[in-house]
């Protein structure tokens, strides 16, 4: 049982890490916006 806890917490972090990926990823597109195109 004692896997299925830290198979657990494994997958919370991971979900954690990519919805922090994600969210820096918006900023940096938003950001990209505001350059004109070269």
């Amino acid at each position: 049982m004692q896997t299925i806890d830290k198979l657990e917490g494994y997958t919370n972090q991971v979900r954690i890490w990519v919805v922090k990926c994600n969210s820096e990823l918006i900023f940096i597109f938003k950001e990209a916006d505001k350059f004109p195109e070269v």
